[in-house]
């Protein structure tokens, strides 16, 4: 993954977990029971069924599933330990899982509410299924008629007319039923429109026969028809609304929930526990006896970014909050699954399903303020729809044909005070929803024009008809201040509606088993509107980026409403500039901007603990150094380091484990420079740099000594330009270009002595006494290291010095101690 796509691997510190099967822990001091076999539907093992029904609370959910998982663990482990490090923050492990949860939570409240009516209410469903049998009766028998008729006009004896209409039938059922199991749809399909012309036709032709041919007889036999029809469709939908399943649907969603909490959360949860047990904490040699898969699992772990806007959540009831940070640290993991509503709730542990409505969008790179806009107002009309089709289904209407919209029909201002009225419900909401997505994309006019005949004569009835219309939209000429004032107008009624509505409040106990209530049950909001804007860091200029903030934060402050936008480091920097009065665009339009920062050396071993079991403290040391503290390089880099720990026999040492990831860096800093450097040696520029960079065996295991070799080659070529041997100054052009390849030197001959402080620091002369040294504050601790790695590409010098400040420090810690 290149370093312009989603940073959705790792981020508030979330990562792929290693291992087959499908996240399985992987340890060399602490093996598990689970084989590659054990894994059936929805990531679970053997052994690990649950009955919805059982349901208490999530917590109780996770309990199980670690009382369960622990259990599996070899004997001579102290599980007491393991459960009790495992079990340190629940919350942050039922939180991964938050949006199955919710689709669990919704399908359970679901079912007890249908279970409820049929006890409130028991006789209703068997009218329901009296009416739908009346409706499926009237079918079968105009089914049954209209072929009869046929062969009675055609003169065919009674016997075999009756005949003809049960082979009739019975054929139908037969094409109706091989059809359900056909790699294609057609055969269904036909069958079912002509069931329903030939139910039609029967209806009409009884109707016929008892009135005459007449159109009095042709619209009975079609009402009729019309009347079987509803009974069918009423019966149906009683029958439906006042009877119970078997609760299949809802046990799907508690195994999925359950599968996806067990390998998101409880097993890179358990190797994280195991880690801090069982393994060996300090080791030169990195052995595993499983090859890693990254794409097995998910592993979540919360960072200071998570628990900050959490908290902020919880004490507005509105705002507009801005992630800040650098590329790969996670920032649209983070807005992803605050965009889920993970950081919407007081917990994750309540037992009722949120219902929070959601739009999540990229901002543009290429801006344009309306289209911007459009482009979010449709989205939010389309959450709206979603969210009454998951939530709500009965409130969604068909309605007539849109024939433009309200937002068009405001000529004046006194028109648009009195359209202003609350929206009432959501039946009403999604209404508007339809008719607003419409006014800011079209202007709709339609035509339509129908004719009909019938007669009768010598051969019997005969009917025609034909129809014609057309539609014609073009864009509609809103200015922005009129698409502004409309969509915080139809998002102030969203948000009032779903947190007002009697089915979003309700209280904790509802759903308790048994249906106890105890006194002073608290009511709960468990509804809000998050709007996620993401990739706006992507947006390169600065005063572009600027504009933005200022066109969007017009539709910010909506009560009950929330905005997440992820910005660049630079909007931090300018935001915090308004600690000292210097007020900026940023500052004004975010109520709070929160750092997704680089990762410290506790946190990356945090993250790889969850990972992989059995990874010595040096190694962790090592990727953390190696990605300058960046969740996704840590992860990436640790995944490298895994795989030279399995493949080789009796596992890798530290020096070659190093030797290897500085190779493949080396490779691609060269290959770098050589590609930058094409650019520029048609002037006849940098001729000296791109022989040195060019000439180096790649292919060779570098050593401290070769790469200090390499970076005194490249600093030396800094003589010839200032002496003007190997760099062209004698046109402007040629001085843009000894500014680029003085650059350009200095970060190679930078990462080469990076490099080599990274080979002459991991090898085989990092005692535990050393690896501690590095691990006290000051110059020679680690975080230099990372630092000096997170300078490379934009300050080199500032970069060296740190280098040199952590070799200086290290060797005299070395002979100090």
């Amino acid at each position: 993954m290149g370093e312009s796509e989603r940073d959705d691997e790792v981020g508030v510190g979330v990562a792929r977990e290693p291992g087959p099967p499908r996240g399985m822990p992987m340890t060399t001091n602490a093996p598990m029971s689970f084989e590659y076999g054990d894994l059936f539907s929805y990531g679970l093992p053997e052994g690990y069924d649950a009955r919805w029904q059982d349901f208490v609370d999530p917590l109780q959910t996770l309990e199980a599933l670690v009382d369960a998982t622990i259990e599996r663990v070899s004997e001579g482990q102290d599980i007491g330990r393991i459960r009790a490090r495992l079990m340190t923050d629940p919350q942050a492990l039922l939180a991964p899982s938050y949006e199955s949860m919710q689709v669990f939570l919704l399908a359970s409240e679901a079912y007890r509410k249908r279970l409820s009516r049929r006890h409130e209410h028991p006789l209703v469903r068997w009218i329901g299924l009296g009416i739908l049998l009346l409706g499926i009766a009237g079918g079968v028998a105009g089914l049954l008629f209209a072929p009869f008729a046929l062969a009675g006009s055609l003169g065919i004896s009674t016997p075999w007319a009756v005949a003809i209409s049960a082979g009739f039938v019975v054929s139908l059922g037969l094409a109706f039923w091989f059809s359900l199991d056909a790699s294609i749809d057609w055969p269904f399909y036909l069958s079912v429109v002509l069931a329903v012309l030939a139910a039609i036709a029967g209806c009409v032709l009884a109707a016929m026969g008892i009135v005459g041919l007449s159109w009095t007889g042709f619209v009975s036999g079609l009402g009729i028809a019309a009347v079987v029809a509803a009974l069918g469709i009423i019966g149906g939908r009683v029958w439906s609304l006042y009877s119970t399943s078997d609760g299949e649907s809802v046990q799907s969603a508690y195994n999925a929930w359950r599968g996806e909490l067990f390998q998101s959360s409880v097993l890179p949860a358990l190797n994280a526990a195991i880690n801090s047990i069982s393994t060996d904490a300090y080791s030169l040699n990195l052995d595993l006896n499983r090859r890693i898969n990254p794409e097995s699992a998910t592993a979540v772990v919360d960072t200071a970014a998570a628990s900050s806007l959490r908290e902020f959540m919880a004490a507005r009831t509105k705002g507009s909050f801005a992630l800040a940070g650098p590329r790969g640290s996670g920032k649209s993991t983070l807005l992803h699954r605050w965009a889920s509503g993970a950081y919407a709730s007081r917990s994750s542990n309540e037992k009722l399903a949120r219902r929070d409505l959601i739009v999540e969008v990229s901002a543009p790179v290429g801006y344009d303020q309306k289209e911007f806009l459009v482009h979010l107002f449709g989205r939010l009309c389309d959450a709206v729809e979603r969210y009454v089709r998951r939530y709500e289904p009965q409130a969604l209407t068909n309605g007539s044909v849109l024939t433009g919209a309200r937002a068009r029909r405001m000529v004046s201002e006194q028109d648009v005070r009195q359209s202003r009225r609350e929206v009432s419900d959501l039946a009403e909401l999604v209404k508007i929803a339809r008719e607003e997505r419409d006014a800011i994309r079209f202007v709709q006019s339609t035509t339509f024009a129908r004719e009909l005949s019938a007669g009768i004569g010598y051969s019997g009835l005969s009917v025609g008809g034909k129809a014609s219309g057309s539609v014609r939209r073009d864009d509609v000429p809103l200015n922005y201040p009129e698409l502004v004032d409309e969509f915080r107008w139809f998002l102030e009624q969203a948000a009032r509606v779903i947190t007002d509505d009697p089915t979003h409040v309700r209280r904790l106990s509802a759903l308790r088993p048994g249906g106890t209530r105890p006194p002073n049950t608290e009511r709960v909001r468990r509804a809000h509107v998050l709007v996620a804007i993401d990739e706006l860091d992507r947006i390169s200029d600065g005063d572009l980026a600027q504009k933005f903030l200022n066109e969007l934060k017009a539709l910010f402050g909506v009560p009950n409403c929330f905005y997440l936008v992820s910005v660049s480091e630079d909007a931090l920097a300018e935001f915090e500039l308004a600690a000292m009065g210097m007020r900026t665009v940023f500052d004004s339009a975010f109520d709070e901007i929160i750092r997704v920062d680089y990762l410290r050396l506790s946190e990356a071993r945090a993250l790889l603990d969850h990972l992989i079991v059995g990874l010595p403290r040096p190694f962790v040391a090592l990727a953390y150094v190696l990605s300058g503290g960046l969740a996704r390089q840590v992860v990436r880099i640790a995944y490298q380091m895994a795989e030279m720990g399995y493949s080789s026999e009796g596992g890798a040492a530290i020096d070659t484990v190093s030797s290897g990831l500085v190779q493949r860096q080396l490779y691609r800093t060269l290959r770098a420079a050589v590609d930058q450097l094409f650019g520029i040696l048609g002037s006849g520029s940098g001729t000296a740099l791109f022989r040195v960079i060019d000439d180096w065996p790649v292919a060779e295991v570098p050593t401290g000594g070769r790469l200090r070799e390499l970076e005194s080659r490249l600093r030396a070529l800094e003589v010839e330009s200032n002496g003007n041997v190997s760099i062209d100054e004698s046109a402007s052009e040629g001085r843009v270009d000894a500014v680029l390849i003085d650059g350009l030197r200095d970060e190679v001959a930078a990462m080469c002595n990076y490099l080599a402080t990274i080979l002459e620091t991991f090898d085989h002369g990092l005692d535990e006494s050393a690896f501690e040294l590095h691990l006290q504050p000051g110059a020679a601790h680690f975080d230099v290291l990372a630092r000096a790695r997170r300078y490379l590409g934009a300050n080199p010098r500032a970069a060296d010095e740190l280098l040199h400040a952590f070799r200086s420090a290290s060797t005299e810690r070395e002979r100090v101690g």
